[in-house]
């Protein structure tokens, strides 16, 4: 109970103090409660599977539609996959294993800044970490309950990210790891396979869509360094001593297992656990290599419940009063790089949407013009403002027929330092620049008809 409220808190904390970003808006906007549910379906093809999208739209014919409340969902999912992570680490060991692995996801870096994010990570990270608990359980018990939980999870998984399927061909390969190198139960294996085929009916929906964006040979992201599995483990943590200390346990853990395995096979359950988050690095890594870069940060969220159960079980080969200890150290170093160098709750990080719309209506007169190459973003505070101003693409405006008194150009997110051409054009068209606001990312130009 401690550790949740200390979590609550920690996400709770300037919730709003940053005002959204572009994929938060998105968000935002694809669930807007005036729409219907088939819209927000129909929106979420263009962004991720529904689930989240879905749960948010619900949300928001509950409690008001703001950032506030978007991002208190995310807080709330944020809490319940601490708790999820308590049950997994004590369905892999024990009930102190549950509790240090709730622990370290309280400080994560990470795991605090996407739950103070209107998206669907905390979802991701929550439904992950249960498809594979009812996957241990079903392995540990073959009981036909975890395999319907788990069929649910997995199935839930899928329809929040399509880094799900990378869950869902992860738990394949370990389904066939497990048949070849351990005893068969049949009624495991018959229970395995139809959990697969009902799973896999349950997101049939979607196949279409997943067999189109799979053909996208352009995408946003970079393909990464040979280095970037260190790099990303220490955004997970963003503290060099965590980061040190969790690394040097999960090698304490495979110390321990390289002595087990001289004596005997590998547990099936450390099988697990080991592959888990392997394989949902190597998949993306090899999609990335034959086909489009698909390795983000944020998308390993589904390795990261593993990645915490295996630092908790290296730190329990310590003597106990190591292990108090050293948490201890983890937990105060990770919150002072999350409050002192990070200055995570005091510095903007995101572009400022909000301030920049603010600005507008507060010095905008009825006939002026609001343009933008991002309007359906800066509409979104618009409309949380009550205002009855708009901002109409960049592509639709021109004076030819009619040159309004006054122009206002919004920029943001991938902020230009000069402004376009068809910005600057303003000035061979009679108008002069009066003002410019640049705010953090964002930059509002106000153009006066001479």
């Amino acid at each position: 109970m401690i550790t949740v409220l200390i979590a609550l808190a920690l996400r709770l904390y300037h919730l709003d103090f940053q005002g959204l970003w572009v994929d938060e808006i998105a968000s935002m906007n694809g669930t807007d409660p005036e729409m219907s549910w088939k819209a927000v379906i129909t929106y979420s093809v263009t962004d991720q599977p529904p689930a989240f999208f879905l749960l948010l739209h619900g949300w928001f014919k509950l409690f008001p539609f703001n950032d506030f409340y978007g991002r208190l969902l995310s807080v709330l999912v944020g809490i319940l996959g601490i708790i999820s992570i308590f049950f997994l680490g004590k369905e892999i060991k024990d009930g102190q294993t549950g509790l240090l692995g709730a622990l370290i996801t309280t400080f994560s870096f990470i795991h605090i800044l996407l739950s103070q994010e209107v998206r669907f990570y905390t979802l991701l990270f929550l439904f992950s970490s249960l498809s594979y608990l009812f996957l241990i359980r079903a392995v540990k018990y073959s009981r036909i309950t975890d395999f319907i939980l788990y069929t649910a999870s997995t199935a839930v998984v899928i329809y929040t990210h399509y880094f799900g399927l990378v869950i869902f061909a992860s738990q394949g390969c370990i389904f066939v790891l497990l048949i070849a190198f351990y005893p068969a139960d049949r009624r495991f294996i018959i229970r395995s396979i139809v959990s697969a085929l009902i799973t896999i009916i349950l997101v049939s929906p979607w196949i279409p869509i997943f067999a189109s964006d799979a053909q996208i040979q352009d995408f946003w992201i970079q393909s990464e360094s040979f280095y970037f599995p260190i790099r990303y483990f220490y955004v997970y943590f963003k503290d060099v001593i965590a980061s040190f200390l969790f690394a040097f346990f999960i090698i304490l853990y495979f110390v321990g297992q390289y002595k087990k395995i001289k004596n005997g096979p590998l547990d099936k359950i450390d099988l697990i656990l080991i592959c888990w988050p392997a394989l949902c690095f190597l998949i993306p890594v090899i999609y990335s290599i034959i086909q489009t870069p698909l390795l983000q940060v944020r998308y390993t969220l589904i390795a990261l419940p593993a990645i915490i159960v295996l630092i908790c079980l290296g730190l329990q080969h310590l003597k106990p009063q190591f292990q108090k200890i050293l948490i201890v150290i983890t937990c105060c170093s990770s919150f002072f790089s999350l409050v002192i160098i990070e200055k995570y709750y005091t510095k903007s990080q995101k572009e400022d949407w909000r301030g920049m719309i603010k600005l507008v209506i507060e010095h905008s007169s009825a006939n002026d013009q609001i343009v933008s190459g991002m309007s359906w973003y800066c509409n979104y505070y618009f409309k949380t403002y009550d205002s009855p101003l708009r901002a109409i693409p960049a592509e639709q405006f021109n004076t030819e027929n009619k040159k309004p008194p006054g122009v206002w150009w919004l920029d943001g997110f991938k902020l230009s330092p000069v402004p376009d051409a068809q910005e600057l054009n303003l000035l061979q068209q009679g108008y002069f620049l009066k003002q410019t606001d640049s705010l953090f990312r964002a930059r509002a130009s106000y153009y006066q008809l001479r």
